[in-house]
């Protein structure tokens, strides 16, 4: 249990610098939308991230209490500050940012529409096989998610220099040489 949610917290971490990147890339059409998507993006991430932390409580709550019990005293854990102050947006913040990120990075010409298709499809097939209990769909999500987001990787590692510029003419190739 321990190692699977120190991944989950990494995992959440690690989108971070993706996201950055992402927003950085994003020039003319869709950088308003980048940079706000961006923001909500990243700090839902980092509350996402940190709500990681309950898995271990939740563990030592059941294996050492009585299951009502350890059920009521998650219940009463999950105060309106918590729920309103990390929990919602984590969860917002996360999922509908991840969306509204590859949304403007597809706006701007980066990728095709199919890259917030997939992001969209897989946050959806994820959120329902992890709420229906569904093991296949639960991790499916997931896969979508990454075979979505490592097209795009794939593309960015493969980057010129001046692609990676942060001139919109530098990145069409229009600026002069220094």
């Amino acid at each position: 249990m321990g190692i699977s949610t120190t991944l989950l917290h990494y995992a959440w971490v690690l989108w971070v610098p993706g996201v950055i990147g992402l927003v950085h890339l994003v020039r003319g059409k869709g950088v308003v939308l980048a940079n706000i998507a961006g923001v909500v993006t990243v700090l839902g991430l980092i509350d996402f991230s940190s709500l990681m932390i309950s898995d271990f409580f939740d563990v030592v709550l059941f294996q050492s209490l009585p299951v009502q019990q350890a059920e009521k005293l998650m219940q009463d854990a999950a105060q309106p500050a918590m729920v309103a102050g990390w929990q919602m947006p984590g969860m917002i913040g996360s999922f509908l940012g991840l969306v509204l990120v590859a949304v403007a990075y597809a706006r701007a010409g980066r990728a095709g529409w199919w890259f917030p298709a997939g992001v969209l499809v897989g946050i959806v097939v994820w959120l329902f096989g992890a709420s229906a209990w569904n093991l296949v769909l639960g991790l499916g999500g997931p896969v979508i998610l990454l075979a979505a987001f490592g097209a795009v990787g794939v593309s960015l590692i493969r980057m010129s220099d001046a692609e990676w510029s942060p001139t919109r003419e530098a990145a069409l190739g229009h600026a002069f040489p220094v």
